[in-house]
């Protein structure tokens, strides 16, 4: 696998609806499922209300799993029950955070001299004895990972979490372009400027419900159609109740 083909894998995750779930390498929220990671762990216990009202066409991912279910050939696939992931496949074993890390062998470098950081290299940290997390750096400044604080798969800025270190995987072949990085520009939270832009109640409807001036926030940073959720207050990302509605992506002027 190439790394433009990991970070298009990785990107698909970005299209679709996930939900953060301890143990998740790409299942879809089918009722086994469900009953599966809700019995596994403790921490999918205590959240076991969201699991269960989770939409059918979800997919469950944690940190780690996320890139290893990418590494197993996840693809979205809504036709197979683990998105087209096969577990441990791909000559690719179920490894921890650190284990993953260790995957890159001799190539891990300090974050603070990103020299050497490329487009689908691995991000890690550790804080205490048993924090630990990772994900993929998308080149430009930007990360794809899965968190409990993002609530799915999101693009992030790479300041959002304090990395650690960086490597390369070596079942990855990186190439010699680092740059640009096939992943969306947009990320959940970003504000953007509206000048009497067309709204819409829905990612499909024809014609717009209203326009809108001013500064809105994406909600979830997700490809919907080719249109955006937005919502009017911060606080609000990521709640899709609170969406005021959708924007074309072609309107979306960022406030940088």
């Amino acid at each position: 696998m190439t790394s433009t083909q990991f970070l298009q894998a990785a990107s698909k995750a970005l299209e679709v609806n996930t939900l953060y779930v301890k143990g998740g390498w790409g299942q879809l929220a089918t009722s086994k499922n469900k009953a599966k990671a809700i019995a596994q762990y403790d921490y999918n216990k205590e959240r076991k209300e969201l699991i269960n009202n989770a939409p059918y066409r979800t997919f469950f991912f944690d940190c780690v799993c996320f890139i290893k279910g990418l590494l197993w050939g996840w693809s979205a696939n809504f036709g197979d029950s683990n998105g087209g992931a096969k577990y441990e496949s791909n000559g690719v074993e179920d490894v921890t955070c650190l284990g993953l890390l260790h995957m890159c062998g001799n190539d891990i470098f300090p974050i603070e001299d990103k020299t050497n950081l490329k487009p689908g290299c691995i991000l890690y940290f550790k804080k205490g004895r048993n924090s630990e997390h990772v994900g993929i750096y998308a080149g430009r400044d930007k990360v794809i990972e899965c968190a409990p604080s993002l609530g799915g798969v999101k693009i992030t800025h790479i300041s959002y979490q304090q990395w650690q270190k960086y490597g390369y995987l070596e079942c990855i072949d990186y190439g010699n372009t680092p740059e640009p990085a096939p992943v969306p520009t947009y990320t959940a939270g970003e504000k953007i400027v509206c000048n009497n832009t067309p709204i819409y109640v829905s990612c499909d409807a024809k014609k717009p419900a209203n326009h809108v001036t001013g500064y809105y926030w994406l909600s979830d940073g997700k490809n919907f159609n080719g249109r955006y959720r937005i919502v009017n207050n911060p606080m609000y990302c990521g709640a899709v109740n609170k969406t005021i509605g959708y924007v074309n992506k072609g309107d979306i002027k960022c406030a940088r």
